[in-house]
């Protein structure tokens, strides 16, 4: 385990370089979730348009 406040015994030096990030951890999948929610489409819109026409065409 590496100390970050434990300057003596370890240089400072790059340990790594990191060359992509992505959504393959939990963490990850987690925010990209939050940030590009899935649509939902609900049974109310696609039957009030559905509806709407036939009322429109009752009543002409």
């Amino acid at each position: 385990v590496l100390d970050p406040l434990d300057f003596e015994s370890h240089p400072l030096q790059a340990i790594g370089i990191v060359v992509q990030t992505g959504t393959a951890t939990t963490k990850g999948e987690m925010i990209r979730k939050i940030l590009y929610p899935t649509p939902v489409q609900y049974k109310f819109n696609e039957q009030f348009t559905l509806f709407l026409f036939l009322a429109v065409a009752i009543y002409a």
